[in-house]
């Protein structure tokens, strides 16, 4: 953990280092080929990977039509062992398209990376359930033999990421699910502007105590975030717990959709090659 957290702080803090761990983890290119369960084409986003994936499957079972608008979609690497799961959450208004890159990087690094479009999700209290069920889905998919994904995840190894919503969904999962080995919040949201908390609220369900979470807790947000604004994530923080090791970090300029793999404006942000590529490479470390 000492030696992720070194590898944070100097990514986001700008700092010259040419080793071969730094170089790597901001290449967009893993060690390893990486298939792909239930892919979905993504016209607006799909920024960063143009190489077709070497094998592609189908699985209808990873699906609930009354919490997701689709099958989960599924990167893993091409492996002789279980791999650890990743579960990576949207933000309101978006789908899994946007998280698709972050889901293949990871997968080509040796991880199982999960993610899926929530059906009606409007509030943080919405995520926290599509993250719930496609947890529960994923369980069920690695004891089915007839599943690509049996004998490929180690679902006792369990990290969940969530941008916007989605990150303050994924916060109170890990409050509920002590079991997770690490937690990454994007630019999570606990209220913003006027403007912006008449259309999204002010996370007044779920809140923003989550001070008892067991899981390694990392926050990133961007200094110029318009919508999830970077003060009131902070809040997130408040009356930590001394056992837990947490980080939260502001880039600086970043804006609320710098994390995320989307065609945006000048006010949410749009793709950033470079500011993308340090939330990879920091959402690794960790």
């Amino acid at each position: 953990m000492k030696k992720a957290l070194c590898v944070v702080c100097a990514l986001l803090c700008g700092i010259s280092v040419y080793t071969h761990d730094y170089v790597s983890l901001l290449s967009a290119i893993g060690p390893y080929e990486v298939n792909v369960i239930n892919y979905e084409s993504a016209p607006f986003s799909n920024n960063v990977y143009t190489k077709p994936l070497k094998q592609h499957f189908i699985e209808k079972s990873l699906h609930n039509e009354k919490i997701f608008k689709n099958e989960l979609t599924v990167f893993y690497p091409e492996t002789d062992t279980k791999e650890p799961l990743i579960i990576i959450s949207h933000g309101w208004g978006d789908s899994k398209k946007s998280q698709m890159s972050l889901a293949q990087y990871l997968a080509s690094h040796g991880y199982a990376a999960a993610v899926f479009s929530g059906d009606a999700c409007l509030y943080p209290e919405h995520f926290l359930a599509a993250i719930k069920e496609a947890h529960a889905l994923l369980r069920q998919a690695v004891q089915d033999p007839q599943s690509h994904l049996c004998n490929k995840i180690d679902i006792q190894h369990t990290a969940v990421i969530g941008h916007s919503m989605g990150g303050t969904a994924a916060l109170h999962y890990a409050l509920e699910n002590t079991a997770l080995k690490a937690v990454i919040a994007l630019n999570p949201y606990n209220g913003g502007s006027k403007l912006v908390e008449l259309v999204g609220g002010t996370n007044a369900v779920l809140g923003s105590n989550i001070a008892d979470i067991k899981s390694p807790t990392l926050i990133i947000t961007g200094t110029h975030d318009n919508l999830a604004h970077p003060e009131k994530s902070f809040a997130f923080c408040k009356n930590w717990n001394q056992h837990t090791p947490l980080a939260f970090f502001a880039i600086k300029g970043g804006k609320h959709a710098h994390a995320i793999d989307r065609i945006g404006n000048d006010y949410v942000g749009t793709f950033d090659a470079q500011k993308h590529s340090l939330y990879r490479a920091v959402i690794f470390s960790w």
